[in-house]
């Protein structure tokens, strides 16, 4: 508590980041047990792989543009239209980085149906 009686900023923003991550935990834990009742064996597996590799690829996506838009109070238009465009294509490339290592990742996991 600061002096005024009211919780830091920093400490709001922890609660509301910890609350975000819990509730994603928690919903992919209820997402995989219903897919896991819905499918095979072998279609849960190949789901699994294909989630491995989006996962990666994701951990970089969410890293850098978006954080610091939210962070940065004077914040334009300009800014807004440049963070978008830079995630677009971003996410672009990354769909062709999957695209081009399919096969690969395919290979290594001996399914081809991924």
């Amino acid at each position: 508590m600061t002096a005024e009686g009211r919780t830091p900023l920093w400490g709001n923003s922890l609660s509301w980041q910890s609350l975000n991550v819990l509730l994603q935990v928690v919903l992919q834990l209820i997402y995989i047990r219903i897919l896991a009742e819905l499918l095979t064996k072998e279609d849960f597996g190949i789901m699994a792989i294909s989630l491995i590799v989006v996962g990666v690829v994701e951990i970089f996506a969410q890293v850098g543009i978006g954080p610091s838009v939210v962070q940065y109070s004077g914040l334009t238009s300009e800014h807004k239209a440049s963070a978008w465009w830079f995630s677009t294509v971003l996410g672009f490339i990354f769909f062709g980085i999957m695209f081009v290592v399919a096969p690969d990742v395919a290979q290594h996991y001996g399914e081809p149906t991924i």
